[in-house]
């Protein structure tokens, strides 16, 4: 007997795999350690029940719920779903972002010399709000085809893992909302589609309530969120979103 199978006769096994933006991800800049992100505690968690839990944390920054569905989608080719394996998927604040600009010109913009593409984008970058507020508004993923696509996702999840977190948008800071005006209110909307597409699903699907959560308190929201840029984690918002998660995998352990 080697030595993996000495220790998986002794504990059970299982995997915690995130698909999601950088919300989980660490991030050296807040001074969020790997081990201080919620998918690490929750691995904590599981050995604390005698599960041996590996993290696949396949968050990439910028990116929106298609690509995450995308390396999803490629993963399934590799990995069996197991009786205590945790989905964690975390989209929304990309696809949600009101932008300036249709990602087909943004991308053409990308490609033009530098003395061509340098003023447009100070132009944009400064004007920013204005160019919102004056109905120049596009995003990475709109409403519908967000939607469709969570609801999609979890149909097919369910069919596989017995434990899905879906991780709801947070709340954003004032200067972020000033400098992308209609942030907040699709912040609101995008969480209601993915409320709405748990909702379909009986048993072992959760929406981590994260929005609500942190909207208690300005305290809270400021424990939680980086003054930097107003929307990213700090160490107290990864401990919520686990402990929050925690709540539901006992109330369903209690269930059965």
């Amino acid at each position: 007997m080697n030595v993996r199978e000495a220790v998986s006769t002794k504990m059970k096994e299982s995997l915690v795999l995130v698909y999601g933006d950088s919300l989980c991800l660490p991030r050296v800049i807040d001074d969020v350690a790997v081990r201080e992100t919620y998918p690490e505690l929750l691995a904590d968690y599981q050995a604390s029940l005698g599960i041996k839990a590996r993290v696949y944390n396949r968050g990439v920054g910028g990116k929106t719920i298609n690509d995450h569905w995308e390396l999803y989608s490629h993963d399934r080719n590799f990995f069996s779903a197991g009786a205590d394996d945790l989905l964690i998927i975390h989209p929304g604040m990309v696809d949600c972002a009101p932008r300036p600009l249709p990602q087909k010109w943004r991308r053409r913009l990308e490609r033009q010399p530098g003395f061509i593409r340098a003023p447009i984008v100070s132009f944009i970058k400064n004007n920013r709000p204005l160019l919102l507020k004056r109905g120049f508004i596009f995003y990475k993923v709109d409403p519908p085809t967000f939607k469709k696509r969570i609801e999609e996702w979890l149909d097919q999840a369910t069919k596989l893992y017995s434990h899905i977190a879906v991780i709801g948008i947070p709340p954003i800071a004032q200067a972020a909302e000033d400098y992308s005006p209609g942030w907040r209110q699709n912040i609101v909307l995008y969480n209601q589609f993915m409320a709405d597409a748990v909702a379909r699903h009986q048993r072992g699907v959760y929406f981590v309530p994260l929005h609500e959560a942190l909207s208690q308190s300005e305290e809270k929201f400021n424990d939680c969120i980086s003054p930097l840029d107003g929307y990213h984690l700090l160490k107290k918002g990864h401990q919520l979103i686990c402990d929050l998660i925690i709540g539901f995998l006992e109330a369903e352990r209690r269930a059965e």
